[in-house]
């Protein structure tokens, strides 16, 4: 055996847990499946679909206890129930960027009310 075989379990470069399972209907071309993903079809019993989500509820992508995973029907689902109420914490360059956006977005519209309503200085 090689010292360096960890049992078919891996981590991937995300911090998730990989089990080999070549034979699994979802494997990766590599045979390994996501554990998370395993943990829940198991609970309920059945495959996953593609579409459908497993949430790891504290965070911790390694963290595969079944009370710790929820299933959500789609990442739309999951996205919603995950990022409703929460603030999302942009850079300094990214506010920037959207202030900038913004003006210019308000100059076309304000321009374009003023074309239309025939009080632009050109006319």
């Amino acid at each position: 055996l090689n010292s360096s075989w960890g049992g078919g379990r891996t981590i991937d470069k995300d911090g998730y847990v990989l089990v080999c399972m070549p034979s699994h209907p979802n494997a990766r071309a590599t045979g390994y499946v996501l554990e998370h993903r395993l943990v829940m079809e198991q609970q309920i019993g059945r495959y996953l679909e593609p579409h459908e989500v497993v949430h790891h509820k504290d965070g911790n992508k390694q963290n595969n206890h079944p009370s710790n995973l929820a299933l959500y029907q789609s990442n739309a689902e999951h996205l919603r129930d995950e990022l409703t109420g929460r603030t999302p914490k942009y850079s300094p360059e990214g506010l920037q960027r959207m202030r900038e956006n913004a003006q210019r977005v308000n100059r076309r519209r304000a321009s374009a009310s003023r074309r239309a309503s025939g009080t632009d200085a050109g006319e």
